[in-house]
């Protein structure tokens, strides 16, 4: 088992951080684009949950790939605490998976939480934990290790463009599932040609050391 924490200095209240975390033109965008994802999709969302099925990008070791596989997809299930300011969440396997498809119920399993505080100024700072576990004896490290970096990667990326999401004022107006325009144009409409979110360069830096990320 391994437990991972990162956390980032946001530019916004709590209140519009959760309103950007729950809209759906903002996890598309996140999905597809920032993190490169293979398949996503929304199926369900309200202003205290959502559930998400994912079918992510991945770079593993051969041992890791053969259990895993390019199959792997998983749903991720979340609700909202409003009060405590605090996200929790875990990975389930879909429903519709094939049973004979990998990976197998035992081999991977990850939950966590978000927690958001106030700083002041109309800041907010967003920390992350994670808890990876994978149940497969004799691969079981190597599997948390992997996953692990995977997740480092994707935090610099979810962070980065999220902060530039917040900067370019491309949140909804209206609450989670009630439909309505943006306030500003979304990114990918602007242009086909331009892609804001490959652009790493552009959305700052972060520090990775012994599990836990930094990002300034």
């Amino acid at each position: 088992m391994k437990t991972s924490t990162a956390s980032v200095l946001l530019a916004c209240s709590p209140d519009v951080f959760w309103r950007v975390y729950l809209d759906t033109e903002y996890l598309r965008a996140l999905y597809l684009g920032a993190l490169g994802h293979k398949g996503f999709d929304v199926l369900e969302v309200t202003e205290t949950s959502r559930k998400l099925r994912v079918v992510p990008k991945m770079k593993l070791p051969g041992p890791v790939d053969a259990l895993i596989g390019n199959s792997f997809a998983y749903e991720d299930h979340g609700t909202l605490d409003r009060a405590k300011n605090e996200w929790t969440w875990r990975m389930v396997q879909p429903k519709d998976l094939d049973p004979r498809a990998k990976p197998r119920k035992d081999v991977l399993t990850a939950r966590g939480t978000v927690r958001v505080e106030p700083v002041g100024d109309g800041q907010c700072r967003r920390t992350d934990e994670v808890v990876i576990e994978a149940k497969i004896f004799g691969l079981g490290g190597v599997i948390e290790s992997s996953a692990e970096k995977e997740l480092s990667g994707a935090w610099a990326k979810e962070f980065a463009f999220l902060t530039k999401w917040l900067d370019e004022g491309f949140f909804r107006s209206v609450a989670p599932g009630q439909g309505g325009a943006p306030l500003r144009p979304l990114p990918f409409e602007r242009s086909p040609r331009r892609n804001p979110w490959k652009d790493s360069g552009k959305y700052g830096s972060s520090r990775i050391l012994s599990g836990r990320a930094q990002f300034l």
